[in-house]
């Protein structure tokens, strides 16, 4: 060979960097050219069940329950009737969809595949995504539902926010993903020693989910009846990059100027081997750990509980200094945060035909109850980036019988507070034969029949607001015969009318339009004990109300997820009663009475139920 042929020297890709000069001699020059290493790089979802408490403690088990959707308790260690009841309500719920009674081997096995469903595929099935570059959801509880009335009706309706902040405060392992790398030589051997960068990018802009739903903005100052325009108001009006249009921090969501010890879990992490620290970052929007003897390192990711809050991670090598090669980097598919939404059961009392108590009653109240379609219902939560979840209760509605409902009005009876010392066993009949949940006698009846001891008449002891508190409590009572208080999911009952008070013409009752023939009442109620009841067969919904049977329902869920009224007088859209402050006021919304109400959220519920802190919007 002549003195200007070069032999380039093989050696192994991840071999030292050593710069040396030309060897020359005799016919042939050496050159040591100098390459950067090349690795192979995989990423992965770490193991989620690792970051809660032992999972052999009643707290672990409350705080695993709590992040799949079956819990709404504290994480207190108290294996109590609310902890065992939800626990049931999941086994119950996992054999039904298994199809089986599972063993408790198949059941643990299958609470740790719903576990990984925190990560679940992008269509919102329940199935966890395993593929770290491919899009996805992050499912985390949400609309913390409120258990005591007094939390109902509160100006300032924090509560669900401020629930939800406790629930993940206390509970150690909810939202947290793990995420692990690890870097190969070409040989498949772990290598030690290597920069691993964990760097949040922008993503969609906006959101892909919401490109459609915020695309269409009316600039009008008239009624938009829409929810876009409040919505994308609302959104930062530029672009934070990393994070879009997420919800700003001063608001409830997480905008950080720096992301570790915000959205990047910053030293040790209990039940996780990988500590973040502020060493070697390329910049503030990322953080960079050393690979292990095993080739790995990993972050916790601490994402926002934001409904609809975007992020993108792209992992790569950093060797030293150099640009790393393009095999050197995966970029993470798109996680968009959710909400879990269960509906555990629709209970219905069917219609009673023939009912001879009032002629005009039974002619406009006996009929077809109808359908709730949850089909409706998950397409207007996922504008809150909600998956409404229906247990197998809700899906096939459960129907009372004689039995069940007797059982149901004697356990209200029961336990329901009585400072009037009324004889609820005459005040209160206990018959399955009409359309009232609640059927109390007249006043003439009562008052001939109350017995020694009891309350004075109804028409001297008591007004119409001490009649309706008792009619609240004994429905209360009445819910929660069927759902315990502690199911995990919203109860929803159905029946032709909730009282008859409202329908006996009283000398304390208030006169409602339509005359002695037809009274109106109320539609539905919100009590304690997540759930309402929902009134009316479909002949009302088609000739009466502003809003079908599904949106009723809906409205009626809306106050049990803090959700207050917007407008409530006039026929025909007067803007006046409820709380309009606490919607959108260029937007009608199905939390109002009237007859313009449509079938959805107004735009300040939906970003409420995303979980903006609503004293913040």
């Amino acid at each position: 060979m002549s003195g200007e042929d070069e032999a380039v020297l093989d050696r192994p890709a991840d071999a030292a960097v050593v710069e040396a000069p030309a060897v020359t001699g005799g016919d042939h020059t050496v050159v040591l050219h100098e390459e950067p290493p090349t690795y192979a790089l995989s990423v992965e979802y770490g193991d989620f069940d690792a970051l809660f408490q032992d999972g052999a403690t009643v707290a672990g088990r409350q705080e695993r329950m709590q992040a799949i959707g079956f819990y709404y308790g504290a994480v207190d260690g108290d294996e109590g009737p609310i902890t065992r009841r939800c626990a049931r309500h999941l086994r119950e719920e996992t054999n039904h969809a298994a199809g089986h009674d599972l063993t408790d081997e198949e059941f643990a096995e299958e609470f740790q595949r719903r576990l990984r469903c925190v990560v679940r595929k992008a269509d919102g099935s329940l199935e966890p995504e395993t593929d770290f570059t491919a899009e996805a959801r992050l499912v985390f509880p949400g609309s913390f539902t409120f258990r005591e009335n007094t939390q109902l009706g509160d100006p300032q309706t924090r509560h669900r926010y401020n629930a939800e902040q406790r629930m993940w405060d206390g509970n150690r392992g909810l939202s947290r993903i793990p995420v692990v790398a690890q870097v190969r030589n070409p040989a498949g051997e772990p290598v030690q020693g290597v920069k691993v960068c964990f760097e949040f990018i922008p993503p969609f802009d906006p959101p892909e989910g919401q490109k459609d739903y915020l695309s269409h903005i009316s600039g009008t100052s008239e009624k938009t009846r829409s929810p876009r325009q409040y919505v994308r108001r609302k959104l930062p009006h530029e672009a934070h990059p990393p994070f879009g249009f997420n919800c700003l921090e001063n608001k409830g969501g997480k905008i950080p100027a720096d992301v570790l010890g915000h959205l990047i879990a910053q030293g040790a992490v209990p039940g996780f081997p990988y500590e973040a620290g502020t060493e070697g970052r390329p910049n503030a929007f990322s953080v960079t750990l050393d690979s292990d003897a095993e080739g790995k390192a990993g972050v916790v990711l601490l994402p926002s509980r934001m409904g609809g809050d975007c992020y993108k991670l792209k992992v790569h090598v950093i060797t030293d200094g150099r640009e790393p090669l393009p095999a050197e980097t995966i970029t993470g598919g798109l996680l968009t945060v959710w909400r879990n939404l269960r509906l555990c059961r629709i209970v219905t009392k069917p219609p009673q035909a023939g009912f001879a108590g009032n002629p005009p009653i039974a002619a406009r109240m006996t009929g077809a109850l109808g359908h709730i379609s949850i089909h409706a219902m998950r397409k207007e939560y996922a504008k809150a980036f909600h998956i409404l979840e229906a247990d197998h209760r809700a899906a096939s509605p459960l129907t009372m019988t004689e039995h069940s409902y007797l059982e149901a009005i004697r356990y209200a009876k029961r336990g329901v507070a009585n400072p009037l010392n009324w004889n609820l066993d005459v005040l209160i009949k206990e018959d399955f034969h009409s359309p009232f949940l609640v059927w109390l006698e007249t006043d003439t009846a009562y008052n001939a029949n109350r017995g020694a001891g009891a309350a004075l008449d109804l028409t001297v002891a008591a007004t119409w607001n001490t009649v309706n508190a008792l009619i609240t409590a004994v429905l209360d009572r009445f819910l929660q015969y069927w759902n315990g208080g502690a199911l995990p999911g919203l109860t929803v009952i159905r029946s032709e009318v909730g009282d008859s008070y409202s329908y006996w013409n009283h000398p304390n009752r208030p006169t409602y339009a339509g005359g002695s023939s037809w009274r109106a009442t109320t539609s539905g109620v919100a009590v304690r004990y997540r759930g309402c009841l929902v009134y009316y067969p479909d002949a009302i919904y088609n000739t009466t109300m502003p809003y079908n049977l599904t949106t009723n329902t809906m409205h009626e869920m809306g106050h049990t997820l803090f959700l207050r009224h917007q407008n409530t007088s006039g026929a025909l859209g007067s803007e006046a009663g409820g709380f309009p402050a606490n919607h959108d006021s260029e937007d009608w919304c199905l939390m109002g009475y009237l007859r313009l109400t449509t079938a959805d959220y107004c735009g300040k519920c939906l970003l409420k139920l995303r979980g903006w802190n609503e004293a913040a919007i």
